[in-house]
């Protein structure tokens, strides 16, 4: 799913959309995309995706999502600082229940709700989950 980031495309992000990307998905089906953004991959969780992460040999390093109906599919899951995220306000999804919102209504939609929200911000979570990380050691 090469879609442009969810700031200049949301409608290729809500999570109605994500729905009916699940819908038709077969079940060792995969949805590979660039993005590790908290939403999106919050998104695909709601709608009862298999979530991970891809890695990228020739880069050391995880440089996207897999989505998945077929949990055998997932090599490297979500670890915790992932999972925090996605239950903090960058978890937020995208929403368009009618499927014909414009992106500026997208966009404004999540901004309300992310402003509402009584979830941790993510600059509070990442120092707190640097902190204990820190303090683990």
């Amino acid at each position: 799913m090469d879609a442009f980031t969810p700031t200049l495309a949301p409608e290729l992000w809500t999570s109605e959309f994500i729905k009916c990307l699940y819908s038709v998905l077969n079940f060792d089906g995969k949805i590979l995309t660039y993005s590790s953004s908290a939403s999106i991959r919050h998104a695909f969780l709601e709608n009862n995706f298999y979530v991970g992460k891809i890695y990228n040999e020739h880069e050391q390093k995880f440089t996207g999502t897999i989505a998945t109906k077929n949990k055998d599919l997932i090599k490297y899951p979500l670890d915790e600082f992932d999972k925090g995220l996605i239950n903090s306000r960058a978890g937020i999804t995208f929403k368009d229940e009618t499927l014909c919102a414009s992106k500026e209504e997208i966009i404004a939609r999540r901004e309300k709700e992310i402003n509402e929200s009584d979830l941790i911000s993510t600059t509070q979570f990442i120092k707190k989950f640097k902190g204990e990380q820190y303090n683990g050691l």
